[in-house]
């Protein structure tokens, strides 16, 4: 199975990345192997430092991926600047599938069976604590719906 790994990195969570993605490339290579996507507001300095993570990335400045219109009306915050761009992100994905890593995110050994033996996957805390939880319960019908995701 091939997918891209997309990433959303700023200059806040860039010493997360630092100490995850080894992680993932010891635990879970098939995550570090493939596409990677970093989507980014970095310092030239930073996008060095995250260049050696891992080089064949391809690193994309955030504001250029989003629509003309970006930013509304008010005031964006960074988590919302760096939010949006990562929502359109996929587009710029050429394999059939992608996976959305969070920087503080870590692999532990057999993590690799999980895209190894289940193929598609959504792995996550429950969004309660940001999102409302009607939206886990439409997730639900959606996943019911298409029959791909096993519920554990």
């Amino acid at each position: 199975m091939r997918f891209t790994t997309i990433v959303g990195v700023d200059a806040r969570h860039l010493q997360e990345l630092r100490v995850a993605w080894p992680t993932w490339e010891r635990n879970c290579p098939a995550v570090t192997a493939g596409p990677i996507l970093f989507v980014t507001d970095l310092t030239p300095i930073e996008l060095g430092q995250l260049g050696q993570l891992a080089p064949q990335a391809r690193l994309v400045e955030a504001r250029a991926i989003l629509p003309i219109a970006f930013p509304p009306r008010h005031s964006v915050t960074q988590r919302e600047l760096m939010l949006s761009a990562i929502a359109h992100a996929p587009r710029l994905v050429e394999t059939e599938l992608f996976l959305k890593l969070d920087t503080d995110t870590l692999a532990f050994p057999g993590d690799d069976a999980l895209l190894r033996d289940h193929g598609a996957a959504i792995v996550a805390p429950r969004w309660n604590y940001t999102k409302p939880g009607c939206w886990i319960d439409t997730l639900d019908r959606w996943a019911d719906a298409i029959g791909l995701i096993e519920r554990r």
